[in-house]
């Protein structure tokens, strides 16, 4: 009978160990499955956050955009004026005349990180304007007798020129530098003087500046020099 008793007794005390073993397996895993959940909402809380910082930070390099932009833009719909001029009032004979309006683009002249406003007038090349110090203004134009503006690149540099192709025996180019403040930081001329020629040979007078140098010295600045290609830049009208 205590036998009997003895072997009944074991088994409950099994039976009880056992459930308390599935007890705690079951709080083990309900644990484990807070944890993950915790975890899983943690994530998804910083990815949400990551994305709200990200679309943030693209908005503001967006609006930075938009105002690096904005008077260019309100100069081009004729809601800014510069020296007491509208667009329409300065390009009337493009408008007038041509029928059309000019070409109008972007592109860092003084290689400042911001692009500055080139419009092509009617007959003198570029008109290049800019924000100087919180103002807008006009940095270089042609004119003049036979005077064009433009914008020739080489050697990482970008300089403002100033050609005159449209005299008999003569061609001169004025190169240009701009800071960022709109000054000249590097200037030099070049030119090639035939009278009575068609063009020039190395018979012809060559100049850098005030110094005489020869027709070989004087190509090789219109090789490293070119003007640049229109239909790479961004247009302004876009």
């Amino acid at each position: 009978m205590k036998r009997n008793i003895a072997l009944v007794l074991t088994c409950l005390m099994i039976i009880g160990m056992v459930g308390c073993v599935g007890n705690d397996k079951a709080q083990d895993s309900e644990n484990i499955g807070g944890a993950n959940d915790a975890a899983s909402n943690e994530l998804e809380t910083t990815s949400a956050g990551d994305e709200a910082q990200a679309a943030e930070a693209a908005s503001e390099q967006a609006t930075a955009a938009d105002d690096d932009f904005t008077p260019y833009q309100l100069f081009l719909s004729d809601d800014l004026s510069v020296d007491g001029q509208t667009f329409l009032e300065i390009y009337a004979e493009s408008f007038d005349d041509l029928g059309e309006k000019p070409e109008a683009y972007y592109y860092d002249v003084d290689s400042d990180g911001e692009d500055e406003l080139l419009v092509v007038g009617p007959y003198y090349g570029f008109d290049i304007y800019d924000v100087i110090n919180g103002e807008f203004t006009c940095l270089d134009c042609g004119g003049g007798i036979a005077t064009i503006c433009d914008i020739y690149a080489g050697e990482g540099k970008a300089y403002v020129v100033h050609t005159d192709f449209g005299h008999v025996g003569r061609q001169n180019i004025e190169f240009a530098l701009y800071g960022s403040n709109g000054e000249k930081v590097e200037s030099f001329e070049i030119s090639a003087g035939y009278p009575d020629k068609d063009n020039y040979d190395e018979n012809s007078m060559f100049l850098l500046n005030d110094k005489e140098i020869t027709m070989q010295e004087y190509e090789k600045y219109l090789n490293t020099y070119k003007p640049l290609d229109r239909s790479t830049l961004k247009s302004a009208w876009d």
